[in-house]
């Protein structure tokens, strides 16, 4: 099958070159049918933009916001450092993507995206499984890595910590040790699976040893700032619980 190139693909599309280059380069005024037209075919034929061939090195990282906050606490930043690091041992650059640009893509769109800006392939973060930039990134075809939570779903590439074994066997110890009055402090968000992992840990080890589980130890954060945090340890600590 022969290569394609801008102008089998303006053949194939009934269009101009000229208005095939203005899709892939997102300039000019183009009828939102004629760009899906465009972006189907290229992304069938697999089209690489000769210019960008080079370039493919480039590992875009897509941080989804939480609380109006790309990095919501302090966990964030370091994985982000520690992400830079390796990749830049690895002689990858690195991209940070707006998730606001992309989170209403069409997997055609993000295809070409990563194509034109010589993206070889993505890490997500503060993103669940159930996301719909999930299902477009899969469909898009671009390598796409999650980080910070591992997933069930045996189609989705994850790095993560494993909260619920984890958060269970701290529990048991502290447990054994003789304590009884434990507190769960959590942020309220459906985004962050790890706290809904490590809230299902706390309630299965209370489960486990007998110990009624009770509303005034559970602390739902509305944020991970210190502040937060800190305010609502002394409101718990200087209650009679």
């Amino acid at each position: 099958m022969a290569k394609a190139t801008i102008y089998s693909i303006a053949k194939e599309a009934g269009l101009s070159p000229a208005t095939v280059s203005k899709v892939l380069n997102k300039q000019g005024s183009v009828s939102d049918a004629t760009t899906a037209k465009v972006l189907a075919i290229v992304k069938a034929t697999n089209y690489k933009p000769q210019q960008r061939k080079q370039l493919v090195q480039t590992i875009g990282i897509v941080v989804f916001k939480v609380n109006n906050k790309p990095f919501c606490d302090a966990f964030m930043g370091a994985l982000m450092s520690g992400v830079c690091n390796e990749a830049f041992q690895q002689g990858r650059t690195i991209t940070f993507i707006n998730p606001d640009v992309v989170e209403n893509f069409t997997p055609e769109e993000l295809h070409c995206y990563c194509l034109n800006n010589g993206i070889a392939g993505l890490l997500l973060s503060n993103v669940s499984a159930s996301h719909k930039f999930t299902n477009i990134a899969l469909q898009s075809g671009v390598p796409f890595c999650m980080t910070a939570d591992f997933f069930e779903r045996t189609d989705l590439a994850s790095v993560g910590t494993d909260n619920y074994d984890s958060t269970l066997e701290l529990l048991d110890y502290m447990i054994c040790l003789g304590h009884k009055q434990i507190a769960f402090l959590g942020l309220v968000t459906e985004q962050i699976e790890s706290h809904r992992e490590r809230f299902r840990a706390y309630k299965d080890i209370l489960e486990k040893h007998n110990i009624t589980l009770r509303n005034e130890l559970i602390v739902n954060l509305t944020d991970a700032e210190i502040s937060t945090i800190r305010n609502e340890l002394i409101i718990l600590m200087s209650s009679k619980v």
